[in-house]
């Protein structure tokens, strides 16, 4: 298929092959998958053996889990940024994606954004939850 769209036989998005220089396969999963060196490893020489995402402008494939998406979504960052960042880090091309991020982000001077709607839908669960076993809701006080 990347052969087929860097031979112009169609478009993604509106774009041509001549447009897009560079190739970052993403794949995304519904749950979180742990990624360790070895396992990365093991994708790496699957591929390859197999001649998959081997062309010279194709990078290395990236796994990633939804709820990552939101974060880089809540983080107001560029996907291609962050895979291509990852991709030229040593410490980080073998682990998951979400490492990643949570190294990038949670070191920096503001931490990671929240994500407004699951801080509020978070918020409701602790509180509900302080209710049932401590007979009130979070942030008020006790009587």
């Amino acid at each position: 298929m990347i052969d087929d769209f860097k031979a112009s036989r169609f478009e993604v998005a509106g774009l041509a092959a001549n447009t897009i220089t560079i190739i970052y396969p993403v794949l995304v999963t519904l749950r979180y998958l742990p990624m360790e060196a070895f396992v990365a490893d093991y994708i790496r020489r699957e591929l390859s053996s197999n001649n998959l995402l081997t062309q010279p402008s194709v990078r290395e494939l990236t796994i990633v889990a939804a709820k990552d998406l939101e974060v880089v979504e809540a983080q107001g960052a560029h996907l291609v940024d962050l895979l291509a960042e990852r991709l030229t880090n040593e410490e980080f091309k073998s682990r998951s994606f979400s490492d990643f991020l949570y190294q990038k982000y949670s070191r920096g001077p503001d931490g990671f954004k929240p994500n407004e709607h699951l801080v509020s839908r978070y918020r409701e669960l602790l509180s509900g939850s302080a209710q049932m076993l401590f007979g009130r809701r979070l942030g008020t006080k006790k009587n």
